[in-house]
């Protein structure tokens, strides 16, 4: 008897380990995962870094071709001027926009109301000069 309970227990044992152990090579496997997944993350993030001062520097040169073209200094790279200086500004007057159709129906719609007031208004005054005999 004391045999098979040895045995009993050698066996339950062994199922205990093998489910940890399971258990273990599975958080191992996704520890993996994530590892790849971070180092995979990290070099898109120095290659879009990489690209981005690429296109800094090709952007600071072409603004410097710019700014010899044109004789004006970059705004970004700092001017000379002193701080004193109000900035440029132009001399723009508005003007009276095209009128829309809205603005068409408005005035129309404003038109024909004053047109009804004033037809009341008559209206009311030929009645009550009719009424008073005036």
């Amino acid at each position: 008897m004391l045999c098979l309970s040895a045995v009993t227990d050698s066996e339950e044992y062994k199922k205990r380990f093998n489910v940890l152990k399971s258990q273990y090579e599975s958080q191992l496997a996704r520890a993996d995962k994530e590892k790849a997944d971070t180092q995979t993350e990290r070099g898109e993030r120095e290659r879009l870094q990489r690209e981005l001062d690429t296109m800094t520097a090709r952007c600071s040169l072409l603004q410097r071709q710019l700014d010899k073209q044109t004789g004006k200094p970059s705004t970004s790279s700092g001017s000379d001027k002193s701080s004193t200086e109000p900035p440029p500004t132009a001399n723009i007057k508005p003007m009276a926009g095209p009128s829309t159709p809205a603005t068409k129906q408005q005035a129309s719609l404003h038109s024909v109301m004053r047109l009804a007031r004033y037809s009341i208004l008559a209206w009311a005054l030929c009645h009550l000069s009719f009424v008073t005999g005036e």
